[in-house]
């Protein structure tokens, strides 16, 4: 492809997990050339006037940060209205984690704070059967194997979205926006199982909410190269449009 996108990654971390948050979506374009222009959900610059300037946006995870959090309560006007405007607007969209979350709240669904819920480790994925006719996930199995990790999810779909997957924990791990490419995923397509032990590792206090959790999931680890190629397919599906 001789397109370059220019992506926009939205980051709401405000630690060094930031840089190893971007390292690991570069690593997995594929054969799209990309341009990546970097902003935080805290900036002052944050807001719908950035989608002029991007082909596509990723919203991506959170780490210490969730929807109940003082300084993400003062953000959420924004960022809802930067959410809503690139739906509605037809900016292509890949929200992850903490981003599917986000996309979820914009649109008035519950996010749970339910630790019968949470996952951290590899997750199994399955497909409905909207999920298995949809672009992004085209000649994919109907399960497959991802790394997730959160504490919060999503209650429900938002009214007028569409499930992709559910899991055996979570049920809400994957849905569309009809009409344009806005995506969310609540587990990580950008991890691979080196990279979660990385961010275990760092965010240690935030995972470990029962005695050996993240042991116990860091020996559980399995390749997931199904749900690692899901952001080269995204980004293959905005260049093929342009």
């Amino acid at each position: 492809m001789s397109e370059t996108l220019r992506v926009l990654l939205v980051q709401s971390r405000t630690d060094r997990m930031r840089g190893h948050e971007h390292r690991c979506f570069t690593g997995l374009t594929g054969d799209v050339r990309v341009r990546w222009q970097i902003a935080s959900v805290f900036s002052p610059e944050m807001g719908p006037n950035l989608l002029l300037d991007c082909d596509a946006v990723i919203v991506a995870g959170s780490g210490e940060i969730d929807v109940g959090d003082e300084r993400m309560q003062r953000a959420l006007p924004i960022v809802r209205a930067f959410i809503r405007s690139a739906a509605e607007g037809g900016t292509p969209f890949l929200g992850v984690s903490f981003g599917h979350q986000l996309a979820a709240q914009a649109y008035d669904a519950s996010i749970l704070a339910d630790p019968t819920l949470s996952e951290l480790g590899v997750a199994t994925i399955r497909l409905t059967d909207e999920g298995k006719r949809d672009p992004l996930f085209a000649g994919m199995p109907a399960e497959f194997p991802a790394i997730s990790g959160h504490n919060d999810s999503v209650g429900h779909a938002p009214e007028g979205f569409v499930l992709l997957a559910s899991g055996d924990r979570c049920p809400v791990q994957a849905m569309r926006r009809p009409g344009s490419p806005f995506y969310t995923l609540q587990f990580h397509p950008e991890l691979d199982g080196e990279a979660l032990k990385v961010r275990v590792r760092h965010y240690h206090e935030q995972y470990e909410r029962s005695p050996g959790r993240t042991e116990e999931a860091i020996a559980s680890l399995e390749p997931t190269p199904d749900a690692n190629g899901i952001v080269a397919r995204f980004l293959g599906l905005v260049a093929a449009d342009l």
